[in-house]
């Protein structure tokens, strides 16, 4: 993502009165770089290769803290999280081999329309994330199990 949107959260930080650390300024900043899920891990060892060190604790908190002032969205695991989307996102995950193919479509629209007609609500954004096998780890599955028989 470009500079904008992390200026963006940074200054909606500062406007609630959220000290900024040099630590959460990097972990925001790259949250704000990352597109999909980021668990605590990564964002520790991508903190790292921007020359900050920064322990568990800390990541953990600032993601507390920033789910808890509505600037991010969290996963479907504790340490999971990504930066609340400003735009529509689809994607499908590999369980296997951890690989994340975006969905290129129309159907962000078709969501947003089905949800105001059957629900009233106007949704600013859709994300939409698919979890399975891919093409070739599902083939491998399928190779695997015929060299059992």
């Amino acid at each position: 993502m470009n500079a904008r949107p992390q200026r963006r959260l940074l200054d909606q930080l500062r406007a609630r009165g959220i000290r900024l650390t040099s630590q959460r300024s990097v972990l925001v900043s790259i949250l704000d770089a990352e597109e999909g899920f980021v668990d605590a891990a990564a964002l520790c060892m991508l903190a790292k290769r921007k020359g900050v060190r920064v322990d568990r604790a800390t990541v953990y908190r600032t993601l507390a803290l920033l789910r808890d002032n509505n600037l991010l969205a969290a996963g479907d695991r504790a340490e999971a999280a990504v930066a609340a989307p400003a735009k529509d996102e689809l994607g499908l995950v590999c369980d296997q081999c951890g690989t994340r193919q975006p969905i290129a479509a129309d159907a962000p629209g078709s969501i947003k329309r089905e949800l105001q007609r059957c629900t009233g609500f106007d949704a600013s954004a859709v994300r939409l994330e698919a979890r399975g096998e891919c093409r070739l780890c599902a083939a491998k599955s399928r190779l695997r199990g015929k060299s059992k028989n």
